[in-house]
């Protein structure tokens, strides 16, 4: 329902901010909970309740944008076992894209697969949004499931991770567009 025909968010992301903020990693019958260092879930008094954000676009669907979210997840990670990162490169903002390009060329140049396998999102929950620096951001928190694992590109070796053992992650996303942009009516002309 954007303007560009892409999904609700493709005007939504102009920059795509993801921090991890918990990985809780399911091996045998051990549970290990870590939180990335650096990573800080907003506070939720810093949010207004996505259901005012209507307000400032009437045509915004949260069910809509919640779907678009794990789509943008799933695409994420097939890019990663791609080892392709250019069809998500609209939705990241420069560094984190950076940081992406920069992994995936140290697989290539080190002849490595990353597997991303088992994707699923368990859950969205689209927390709130806040208005900063002219851009609307909406805060959404991901909780996903994936395995995980890197093998050598000729020989298929496993080189780390496990195809078999789950991690659990929950992700907080900071997307954003400039203050003023609406999505347009479903069925719009563009």
């Amino acid at each position: 329902r954007s303007g560009s025909g892409g999904g609700p968010g493709i005007l939504f992301v102009a920059a795509i901010v993801i921090a991890v903020l918990l990985i809780s990693v399911l091996s045998s019958k051990k549970k290990r909970t870590s939180v990335t260092p650096g990573a800080t879930r907003t506070p939720q008094s810093r949010l207004t309740p996505i259901e005012n954000y209507r307000t400032l676009d009437p045509d915004f669907s949260p069910e809509d944008f919640k779907e678009w979210l794990q789509n943008l997840y799933i695409k994420m990670q097939d890019c990663c076992t791609k080892r392709d990162e250019e069809p998500i490169r609209p939705y990241f903002a420069d560094s984190l894209y950076q940081q992406f390009d920069r992994q995936i060329k140290a697989l290539l140049a080190n002849r490595q697969i990353n597997h991303v396998d088992r994707i699923a999102v368990l859950d969205v929950n689209l927390r709130g949004f806040f208005q900063e620096g002219g851009n609307d951001h909406l805060v959404a928190e991901l909780k996903t499931r994936i395995t995980d694992y890197t093998v050598d590109e000729n020989t298929g070796n496993l080189i780390s991770g496990s195809k078999t053992a789950e991690k659990f992650m929950t992700y907080e996303w900071d997307l954003s567009r400039p203050t003023g942009t609406v999505t347009e009516q479903a069925g719009a002309v563009t």
